[in-house]
């Protein structure tokens, strides 16, 4: 269960705030004027987030490419899909350093 906060404890507590994503390792939700506004979150957190995403989104073209007759069979699909998430976790890990 995320935490949720009004954006205020953010300008008052930031240091707390952050602090809390660290030790409960669970996003933080803030409010603004009672209703969910943002998401804080570390960036591990976001990164298999994207992740998870970015494979769903190649699950799906790579479907489509079996559908279409781009890739013949599963083994062709399954590798369609690695090589496609290695090119895209190259990109994350530069996110990631930064």
């Amino acid at each position: 269960m995320p935490d949720v906060r009004p954006v205020s404890d953010l300008r008052q507590n930031m240091a707390e705030v952050m602090d809390s994503i660290d030790t409960e390792n669970r996003p933080v939700i803030l409010t603004k004027h009672g209703r969910g506004r943002y998401i804080l979150l570390s960036i591990e957190d976001y990164n298999r987030i994207t992740a998870l995403n970015e494979l769903y989104e190649a699950i799906d073209e790579g479907i489509a490419d079996l559908e279409v007759g781009r890739a013949s069979n599963f083994r062709d699909f399954a590798q369609q899909l690695r090589k496609e998430m290695k090119r895209r976790n190259a990109g994350q890990d530069r996110i990631s350093k930064r």
